[in-house]
């Protein structure tokens, strides 16, 4: 079975989806019932919080980067 490894060059969201994945074939493997959406975004997001925190942090300082840039040429 293959191990859940978080990518950092991919973005949360497919890194919920290919965790979900697989802890659903982990489940299904030991005859236990999958999570159901909501609680294994419960689940991943104890996991993983501090990566969605990064990720948000990373997209507000592009965000803020090019706001600087379009004021010092002029664009706004």
């Amino acid at each position: 079975m293959e191990k859940f490894q978080y990518q950092d060059d991919s973005d949360y969201g497919n890194n919920f989806r290919r965790w979900k994945e697989l802890n659903d074939a982990e489940k299904i493997q030991f005859n236990e019932k999958p999570y159901p959406v909501w609680r294994a975004s419960q689940v991943f997001s104890e996991l993983y919080w501090r990566k969605s925190l990064a990720e948000i942090c990373k997209n507000s300082n592009q965000k803020l980067e090019e706001l600087r840039r379009k004021r010092r040429e002029g664009e706004c």
